[in-house]
């Protein structure tokens, strides 16, 4: 069964009319970062430790570009060889080298060390067996309301 012709056109006008508009329209929002896109965040993952105090660590970097740029670095640990990660410390990187140095202090005890951060997001303490010390240099915007988890 073939369609009519009329419906045919009145499709393509009401697409016109509809779609090609808000398609434009989704574009321009795209475009100054105001609607979400595939590429508005990325993930890189900039390094791993294994087996430090039993533990296995990965550092990756967020960047978000949306109303304004925003970067996150993120420190997940695992049981060394396992592949389920947890996120221990997350924080707005600040100068030079944004990067933090894992180091084990004992058998159940690591030390992160950061010279310089905008900002604390997100802090735990422990994992399972593990104790985390944080040395952190210089905290350009220190805030109490940080979520901090045991």
């Amino acid at each position: 069964m073939a369609f009519p012709s009329s419906f045919v056109k009145t499709s393509i006008f009401w697409i016109a009319v509809i779609a090609v508009p808000l398609g434009v329209f989704y574009l321009l929002l795209a475009a100054v970062g105001l609607a979400p896109t595939p590429y508005t965040c990325i993930t890189e993952m900039h390094g791993k430790v294994s087996d430090v105090a039993g533990f296995d660590f990965e550092v990756s970097e967020t960047d978000c570009d949306t109303l304004a740029k925003d970067a996150s670095i993120s420190v997940f640990a695992s049981k060394a060889g396992q592949a389920h990660k947890t996120l221990l410390f997350k924080y707005g990187p600040a100068g030079g080298d944004p990067f933090p140095l894992i180091t084990p202090i004992d058998q159940h005890s690591v030390q992160i060390s950061v010279p310089w951060i905008s900002d604390v997001i997100f802090r735990r303490d422990g994992l399972k067996d593990l104790s985390v010390v944080y040395k952190i240099g210089v905290i350009e915007y220190p805030d109490a309301n940080i979520e901090k988890n045991k």
